[in-house]
């Protein structure tokens, strides 16, 4: 039997980082729930069309919806069977600003883990 995959979410202000970016769009929202509840029944390692590593701990959820490539960013943990979220974008323009950001914000959380809550799909 294959684990059930969990998402989560480093938590903001507004609640969390996958809620806040798809607050106003809900074909985004139903097409992200429905990529993420396919996901979480797979085992690793994820097909490379879903999911591709980006060194350094990180990697990055894909998730096709017309002419845009969408992507959350994060790693594998705290727990077994989770990925955690730290950042997900739309932009292709500044998706390498976006990636070195999330490299950072990793460092920084290994040290001082940062508050998240599970994302339910």
């Amino acid at each position: 039997m294959v684990n059930r995959w969990k998402f989560r979410a480093a938590k903001t202000s507004r609640g969390n980082v996958i809620a806040d970016w798809l607050e106003k769009n809900t074909r985004l929202k139903a097409r992200t729930s429905s990529f993420l509840r396919r996901l979480r029944e797979l085992p690793l390692p994820w097909p490379p069309t879903y999911y591709g590593s980006l060194g350094d701990g990180i990697g990055e959820i894909r998730i096709d919806m017309g002419n845009v490539e969408h992507r959350l960013y994060g790693f594998f943990g705290y727990l077994a069977d989770e990925f955690t979220v730290l950042a997900a974008s739309s932009d292709k323009d500044n998706q390498q600003a976006t990636v070195q950001s999330v490299k950072k914000r990793f460092k920084q959380v290994q040290k001082n883990p940062v508050a998240t809550e599970e994302y339910v799909v």
